[in-house]
């Protein structure tokens, strides 16, 4: 083994190498946002954040739907129809309607689910129609 690959000199060398990427990435990621500076204004409010209802299974839909408008959430995801009208009253949407799954691990991967799948999503679609989702704008 050569004198100059030990342990040390190559420790020395990693870091020399990682805080050169680091002050390189630095300098651009600075120079980027001077030049990003001018156009920040013009993306206030294009940034439409969700939650999940199923992470606040603790709160009914109403006080969910509250506390997430006076927070600046713009819908919920994983809503069902019947809760469709509480999200519509506060001004929410349904950014990802569901009630047709049968469950997270059957579904159309497998072909002994096809069947159900079909009819559930079937009854589904026309339900989304009517109550005017059409895809999601919060994208």
């Amino acid at each position: 083994m050569p004198s100059n690959l030990n342990r040390r000199n190559a420790l020395k060398n990693i870091i020399a190498g990682t805080a050169a990427i680091g002050v390189s990435s630095g300098l651009a990621t600075f120079a980027m946002d001077q030049s990003n500076k001018k156009n920040t204004a013009s993306l206030k409010g294009n940034v439409n954040h969700s939650v999940c209802r199923w992470c606040f299974n603790t709160l009914d839909v109403e006080t969910l739907c509250t506390e997430a408008k006076k927070i600046g959430i713009k819908g919920i995801d994983l809503v069902g129809p019947k809760d469709w009208p509480i999200l519509k009253k506060h001004g929410l949407e349904s950014t990802m309607c569901n009630g047709a799954e049968i469950n997270l691990v059957d579904g159309f991967n497998d072909e002994k689910f096809h069947e159900t799948l079909i009819k559930n999503y079937s009854e589904m679609i026309p339900l989304v129609a009517a109550a005017g989702y059409k895809k999601p704008d919060l994208l």
